[in-house]
């Protein structure tokens, strides 16, 4: 178990996509879980980041290292880990200090992606929707009728669907507005950065705190 959670994805067509990496010490746990069930750090092709925060991000570069892979970011976010903007930006002072502290402790490899990716492009059967709010360029990944990947735009706790804190969000009503988009999607599970997934009826659960906010 790692600070936010990481999936692995495995098509039948033999794409395996890694969605989000952990703190920079995270790819241990992540290749060793890999090796378990398996598979070889070469059969991973893509690793999808739902946005630049360290604790999401913060291995990609050490992977990518390892596997030959690529690592895809949404255009809005690809400045901060490639060193272009600082790594985070948020507009409260407990956030600011509380990520002092994290990051003091984290310390995070720059590096360009590979594939640049917006709103609605694909990546194998996984589509992309852009979710601003948590940071500038933070999205969740689809897979139509199954699944929605939330990063941290959605978090669960005690099998309740919720929004992450508010002062570690770029702009809050923002996010609550990009929430909109995921109210008409059909999925049974849902797999958030933090928090255990949810799998069963997941699009209700989301539909109904979008509701709630609106």
């Amino acid at each position: 178990m790692q600070f936010s959670n990481s999936y692995f994805v495995d098509f039948s067509d033999g794409d395996l996509i890694l969605i989000d990496t952990g703190t920079p010490g995270a790819y241990e746990k992540i290749i060793s879980y890999l090796k378990s069930l398996g598979k070889s750090t070469n059969e991973i092709k893509v690793i999808a980041l739902t946005h630049s925060d360290t604790d999401h991000s913060g291995s990609a570069k050490k992977i990518r290292d390892l596997s030959g892979s690529k690592i895809a970011i949404h255009e809005l976010d690809a400045p901060r880990v490639s060193g272009k903007k600082s790594i985070k930006e948020v507009h409260s002072l407990m956030g600011n200090i509380m990520l002092g502290i994290f990051n003091a402790f984290n310390r995070f490899e720059t590096f360009e992606a590979d594939i640049i990716f917006k709103d609605c492009d694909s990546l194998s059967k996984l589509k992309v929707i852009h979710v601003p709010g948590h940071t500038e360029g933070s999205v969740c990944f689809y897979l139509p009728g199954v699944a929605l990947f939330s990063g941290d735009t959605l978090r669960t706790s005690g099998g309740k669907v919720m929004l992450p804190p508010s002062y570690l969000n770029f702009d809050n009503i923002l996010l609550r507005n990009s929430l909109k988009k995921l109210i008409n999607l059909e999925f049974t599970e849902l797999y958030p950065g933090h928090g255990k997934p949810i799998i069963r009826d997941a699009d209700r659960a989301v539909r109904e705190l979008v509701e709630r906010l609106h």
